[in-house]
């Protein structure tokens, strides 16, 4: 059987050949473009997310005008409902969480006075979380990525 060349007005013939070689690394160019795109979208996420809780605990220290001698006894479950409605999430994606250091050492409840002599430190954190799901879930992504923002601030 003898073998077939192609004539020679063909073999030398490079017309067309950018075009295969756009059509086989086109696929890859837009996976690039959608995977930056949805990276993007999440670090915008983020930085909301991160942006509300922050906003959240400016409010904290703003509006903690302590009527009562004893900073304890101030209410500050309102930041949450504020976090929630700050980063579009559920009241229930919210984490207030208050505590007290008597000289450097935690206590166990918000509202422990400390002892004549020892500094003390009230601190008020906020952790918000918010589910975000990528266009396209493809490797170790997954179909969603839980996005978490948390600060504290000291209130007295």
């Amino acid at each position: 059987m003898a073998h077939r060349t192609l004539p020679h007005s063909l073999r030398g013939d490079q017309r067309g050949a950018s075009i295969v070689e756009l059509a086989l690394f086109m696929p890859f160019m837009v996976m690039l473009i959608v995977g930056i795109i949805d990276l993007s979208n999440g670090i915008a996420m983020q930085f909301g997310l991160n942006k509300a809780v922050n906003r959240t605990l400016e409010l904290a220290t703003a509006n903690s005008v302590v009527t009562t001698k004893n900073a304890s006894e101030v209410d500050y479950s309102y930041l949450a409902r504020e976090t929630a409605r700050a980063a579009e999430v559920p009241e229930e994606n919210v984490t207030l969480t208050k505590w007290v250091e008597c000289d450097g050492t935690r206590q166990a409840t918000f509202e422990t006075m400390c002892d004549p002599g020892e500094s003390i430190a009230r601190y008020v954190q906020i952790e918000a979380m918010k589910s975000f799901s990528p266009t396209f879930s493809l490797g170790p992504v997954g179909e969603t990525v839980d996005l978490r923002a948390d600060a504290a601030v000291r209130v007295q």
